[in-house]
């Protein structure tokens, strides 16, 4: 859609936007939305609020109320992944291990195409810029996610300044 859009608007140069391109899809019948079964869009906003839902474990810290666990389905389409929501303090080990690793594998297929993403913007932009790779290792990050965020009243460089005046 985006590409019929940059085809009939050839002069148009710049970022897309995305509020443009769906008011001309739809004034020009591009896109005509397909019926849904209410159901299917019921359990897809019940799954996002699922994977949404934080609540503050007993040390204080934010963590997602619910893990899934991934099951096969028989559906009339034929077999389908679907997912199961456990309360993550209720979820047995080894499905909890295998949430984890759902989720790990989502973040390297992230981190993969955003290392590709540089390597041919490196290749190809315009501009013929090279991009230094970014560091994709976080050990470095959850340290410092770890450290106090406040810290107890105390003197100040002002207050140090004001001691340095007085000896002058």
């Amino acid at each position: 859609m985006v590409e019929q859009y940059e085809k009939a608007h050839p002069d148009e140069i710049g970022p897309v936007d995305p509020d443009v391109v769906s008011a001309w899809a739809i004034d020009n019948g591009i896109y005509r939305p397909k019926p849904i079964d209410p159901k299917q869009l019921l359990r897809r906003l019940i799954r996002t609020a699922l994977r949404e839902d934080y609540v503050e474990d007993g040390q204080g810290r934010e963590v997602h109320a619910r893990q899934p666990e991934m099951v096969e389905v028989r559906t009339p389409e034929g077999v389908r992944w679907r997912s199961k929501w456990w309360r993550t303090i209720e979820m047995p080990p080894e499905k909890m291990r295998a949430a984890g690793q759902l989720r790990r594998r989502g973040a390297y297929r992230d981190v993969l195409q955003i290392h590709i993403d540089f390597e041919s913007y490196n290749d190809n932009n315009i501009f013929k810029a090279k991009l230094d790779q970014l560091d994709f290792n976080f050990n470095k990050d959850i340290e410092e996610s770890r450290l106090p965020t406040e810290y107890p009243e105390g003197p100040t460089l002002d207050d140090e300044d004001e001691e340095d005046d007085e000896d002058v």
